[in-house]
C-alpha cells in the first residue's frame, strides 16, 4: 500500500529527527537514566516534529532494549506502536474531541495498569483546542497521575492553554527547522526513492515550507508525481507561484521609474497565476531583502535567497535608496492591507499602486517627498544640463530717427555695478561645491548692488537656495571673485522688475 512521503520518512529513532537537537538529546538522556517526567508539552510550529517525538518518547519509554535512550523498533512494544495496535499508546485529537466527557474517559481509565507494557501513554495533539471544562477535568489527574501514566501534550498555540496544566508539565519548544537542513533532507529522500531533482529545486520548496519539514515532502511528493527531472522552474510553474526573478525585475523598473515596463511585469504575473496579492507579499519580501543588503554587513546571514537571487539583489541595492524603498514598502503594504474595493480582480488596484511606486510626483505624502529628495541627492551634475536655445530675433521695420548728439558716459564704480562680471566665473565655483543647487543658480539672475550680490530666481528655485549651507558657499565664492562684497541675497523671480536701475533698496522686496 502506497504511503505519503511524510509518513513514510517519518523518524524511527530520535537521531532521525532534524533540527531538533536540543529537544532530541534531552529526551534520550531522560530515557536512558531512567528520568522521566510524568507530563510533557510539546509546542511549536506546525510540521517541526511534535508528534514526531512524541511517539518516539512513547515508544522509548516502553521499549524493552533501548539504544542510548533511543527506541531500538525490534522488540515487540516497538512493533505494537509502530503498527498502531498498542492498547497502551492512546492518540486524542482534541480538535474533535474536545469535550469534557472525552477527558473524562481519560481519566476513569488512566487509574488501570497497562496490559503489556511498562507504560500507559497518551498523547493529546492540539490541546489547546480543549474546552475549559475539558482542562479542569484534565487538571486534577495531570497533577497526580499514577506511576504507569506518562501524558505528552502538544500544541500550536501555546498561548491558548492554561498556565495552570502548563505548570504541571515539561515544556520543550520545536524551533522552525533551518532552510539548509530541509534541504540537505530533500535531496538525501530524493536519492533515496530514485527522484531526479536539481537543489535549486529543493531551494524553491524548502523556500515554501516556511521550516516545517512535513510541508516540504508534501511540496516534494506534488513535483515528484509526474516523475523526470525536476527543476526550479517546474517547481514553480506547478505549484503557480511568482518567479522572483520577475519579481527583481519589477522592482528594478519600479526603481528606474520605467513605468511601462512596471505594468507589463505586472500583467504577465497576472496572466500566469491571477493571484496578484501574493506576487506582493513577495514583491515586499524581496524589498526587506535589499533593505538588509543595504544595512548590514553579512547579509546572507539573514537572506534565504541562492548565489544568483544575491547577486542580483547586490546591483540593485547599488541603484536605490534607502528613502526609495521605504516608499515602495509603505505602498505594497497599502496594497496588501487595503479592502478589495474593485471586486475579486485586484489587477486595477495593483496597477495604481504600480504607478504611484514610478511615479512619486503624483503623490504628496512624506514617503513620496522623501523619496523624490533622495533621488535629487543622488544625481549626478551632468542630469541637471539643460540646454538653452537662443531666442529667434523678429525682424522689425524701424523708421529713421534723427542723429542725437552722444550723451556723455555716467561714471559707476566698480562697487555699485547692476551686473555681477565674473556671473559664469561665480556659478562655476558654486557648482563645483554645491553639485544638487547648480541647477537652481544657472537658472538665476546675478546682480551686484551696493557691494551686495542678489540672486533673483523663481520660488522653487529660490526655496531650494535659501539654506546656510548655500548662502555660506555663495559668499564665500562671491569673495574670491570680488573682495569688496559684503553678503549675498536670494529673491523671488517675481520680484527682479522692481530693481531699478539706480542702486535702489531691495529692503521692500
Amino acid at each position: 500500500m502506497y504511503q505519503a512521503l511524510y509518513r513514510k520518512w517519518r523518524p524511527h529513532t530520535f537521531k532521525d529527527v532534524v533540527g531538533q537537537e536540543h529537544i532530541t538529546s534531552v529526551l534520550e538522556y531522560q530515557v536512558s537514566s531512567d528520568k522521566l517526567s510524568h507530563a510533557y508539552i510539546f509546542c511549536g510550529s506546525r510540521g517541526t516534529g511534535k508528534t514526531t517525538c512524541a511517539k518516539l518518547l512513547a515508544k522509548a519509554a516502553n521499549c524493552l532494549n533501548p539504544e542510548n535512550g533511543s527506541p531500538c523498533n525490534e522488540c515487540e512494544s516497538c512493533r505494537e506502536i509502530n503498527a498502531g495496535t498498542s492498547v497502551d499508546v492512546v492518540e486524542l485529537d482534541a480538535a474533535s474531541n474536545n469535550r469534557v466527557d472525552d477527558i473524562r474517559s481519560i481519566c476513569d481509565e488512566v487509574v488501570y495498569p497497562p496490559s503489556t507494557m511498562k507504560k500507559r501513554v497518551y498523547i493529546v495533539d492540539e490541546v489547546h483546542m480543549l474546552s475549559a471544562s475539558a482542562f479542569n477535568a484534565l487538571l486534577k489527574t495531570l497533577e497526580e497521575p499514577p506511576k504507569h501514566a506518562l501524558f505528552i501534550l502538544a500544541t500550536t498555540e501555546l498561548h491558548k492553554v492554561p498556565a495552570t496544566i502548563m505548570s504541571r508539565c515539561q515544556r520543550f519548544d520545536f524551533s522552525r527547522i533551518k532552510k539548509e537542513k530541509i534541504i540537505d533532507r530533500i535531496m538525501f529522500i530524493c536519492s533515496e526513492e530514485g527522484i531526479n531533482m536539481e537543489r535549486d529545486a529543493a531551494t524553491v520548496i524548502a523556500n515554501l515550507s516556511d521550516g516545517a519539514m512535513r510541508d516540504a515532502l508534501s511540496l516534494l511528493e506534488s513535483c515528484a508525481s509526474k516523475g523526470g527531472f525536476i527543476t526550479a522552474e517546474y517547481v514553480i510553474n506547478l505549484l503557480g507561484l511568482s518567479n522572483r526573478e520577475q519579481l527583481i525585475e519589477l522592482l528594478y523598473a519600479c526603481s528606474k521609474q520605467n513605468t511601462v515596463r512596471a505594468i507589463s511585469i505586472v500583467n504577465e504575473l497576472y496572466e500566469k497565476n491571477g493571484d496578484i496579492s501574493a506576487c506582493f507579499f513577495e514583491l515586499l519580501s524581496i524589498c526587506r531583502d535589499v533593505l538588509v543588503v543595504k544595512n548590514v554587513a553579512s547579509p546572507l546571514r539573514f537572506l534565504n535567497v541562492s548565489d544568483a537571487e544575491f547577486e542580483k539583489l547586490l546591483g540593485i541595492s547599488d541603484t536605490i535608496s534607502n528613502d526609495t524603498l521605504n516608499y515602495f514598502i509603505e505602498e505594497l503594504k497599502c496594497f496588501i492591507n487595503s479592502p478589495d474595493i474593485f471586486g475579486v480582480n485586484k489587477k486595477v488596484t495593483a496597477e495604481i499602486t504600480i504607478i504611484k511606486m514610478t511615479s512619486p510626483t503624483s503623490v504628496v505624502t512624506l514617503d513620496s517627498l522623501s523619496d523624490r529628495i533622495s533621488r535629487l541627492e543622488n544625481c549626478r551634475p551632468e542630469d541637471f544640463t539643460v540646454s538653452v536655445q537662443p531666442a529667434k530675433k523678429k525682424d522689425v521695420v524701424r523708421e529713421p530717427q534723427k542723429a542725437e548728439a552722444p550723451k556723455p558716459k555716467k561714471e559707476v564704480s566698480s562697487s555699485n555695478k547692476d551686473v555681477f562680471e565674473h556671473t559664469s566665473e561665480f556659478i562655476r565655483k558654486y557648482g563645483e561645491k554645491e553639485t544638487v543647487n547648480k541647477f537652481f543658480m544657472d537658472s538665476a539672475k546675478i546682480k551686484l548692488i551696493n557691494n551686495e550680490l542678489v540672486v533673483c530666481a523663481n520660488s522653487f528655485a529660490a526655496q531650494m537656495l535659501k539654506n546656510d549651507k548655500s548662502l555660506s558657499t555663495a559668499l564665500s565664492v562671491a569673495k574670491e571673485l570680488d573682495p569688496d562684497i559684503t553678503s549675498v541675497k536670494i529673491v523671488q523671480d517675481d520680484a527682479t522688475d522692481k530693481v531699478d536701475d539706480q542702486n535702489s533698496d531691495l529692503d521692500n522686496l
